[in-house]
């Protein structure tokens, strides 16, 4: 992904700025590195249809416990099916701390700045300066120590799936994180240390063909509609009953095995969740 030029040639000032207090602080060695990994209710692929639109969050989590949690976070996020819009602000705690007015962002907010099909800079940083304002009025809020010690949901945002079948991938780079120092009490101010990027995961977008074929697991109504949802799970459920009431329930082994069991009902439900149990009978093409 190419660095864009211009203002953001400055990014990743605000955290810089907390750098600034760590150094006051002995330099101490430190190799805690912070992951991300996008997606879209929990899985990292999904399969959508031309059009819709795709909920997704940035889960990071800090590689060690060695750290008293994250002090400030930005990265960038691209798609490769086209322009995105600033990620949600939020609105509850943890992340609140690193908004406007509880903490510090780039002069476009939390969400990002839209920059062609990216945004950057998304994110920002807590209070540790412990600023209580009026000069300057922000950051003015209350550091929560141990973000991000467990996966947390670091941003969340909406994107739209390309109208042209295929596979596209919701990419985050230019990465750059501090954490709390291990032990800090918060005096005089909340040192910091620079965590470097980990390991990143991206969010597989695939927009599917589903004419003139059938998902496996779909199997309501008979000969499906290009769609595995909860009306497919509850004709399987009907089919084990009956096997008359879900002609298309028997779906183990690649083309059924004769009968409809609950093996047929486990596949039905992890076709629901996209575990597909065999190759794909509509692949997106």
């Amino acid at each position: 992904m190419k660095r864009l030029p211009g203002v953001f040639e400055t990014r990743r000032v605000v955290l810089f700025l907390f750098c600034l207090l760590a150094a006051a602080g002995d330099p101490v060695a430190r190799a805690t590195n912070l992951t991300l990994s996008i997606r879209s209710d929990g899985f990292s692929g999904i399969f959508v249809d031309p059009g819709d639109s795709v909920h997704y969050e940035v889960f990071g989590d800090l590689t060690d416990s060695n750290n008293e949690g994250l002090a400030g976070f930005v990265f960038d996020l691209c798609f490769e099916g086209g322009s995105l819009i600033p990620v949600d602000t939020p609105s509850s705690v943890p992340m609140v701390r690193f908004t406007i007015p509880d903490g510090v962002t780039n002069p476009a907010g939390f969400g990002g700045s839209v920059i062609g099909d990216c945004l950057v800079q998304i994110g920002g940083a807590q209070n540790t300066i412990k600023n209580t304002g009026p000069v300057p009025s922000y950051p003015i809020g209350i550091v929560i120590p141990g973000v991000a010690q467990t996966p947390t949901v670091l941003a969340t945002g909406t994107l739209v799936a390309p109208t042209t079948p295929g596979t596209y991938q919701l990419k985050a780079a230019n990465l750059s994180a501090t954490v709390i120092r291990d032990n800090e009490s918060g005096t005089p101010f909340w040192a910091a240390d620079v965590a470097p990027a980990g390991t990143i995961s991206y969010l597989n977008v695939v927009v599917r063909v589903c004419s003139n074929c059938q998902l496996y697991g779909d199997t309501y109504p008979t000969g499906g509609n290009c769609a595995v949802d909860l009306d497919d799970i509850i004709c399987v459920l009907d089919g084990f009953a009956n096997r008359n009431d879900c002609p298309d329930a028997d779906i183990v082994g690649c083309g059924g095995n004769g009968v409809v069991d609950i093996d047929d009902i486990i596949a039905v439900l992890d076709a629901f969740t996209s575990a597909f149990r065999c190759p794909h009978p509509c692949p997106p093409s």
